[in-house]
């Protein structure tokens, strides 16, 4: 059991998917932070593919270009 699901709390990752969603995971995804302490998601992936957006509205919940990043682990 982990020790989110003995508290009841979600991790920090878990949060992350619920606000912010696939970008999290995605390999093609940045995180940029502002100077005032905001988050934005780059997806690096709409230099190629015009469906996409730059700084996609978040949560984003389904997306096309959707890869899984093989350096994020649960």
């Amino acid at each position: 059991m982990n020790s989110h699901e003995e508290t009841g709390r979600l991790t920090d990752r878990e949060q992350a998917r619920v606000t912010v969603g696939q970008c999290v995971d995605c390999l093609h995804a940045r995180r940029l932070t502002s100077r005032k302490g905001s988050d934005f998601y780059r997806c690096q992936k709409a230099k190629q593919d015009d469906r996409l957006m730059d700084y996609p509205p978040l949560p984003v919940q389904s997306c096309p270009a959707f890869a899984r990043d093989p350096a994020v682990v649960d």
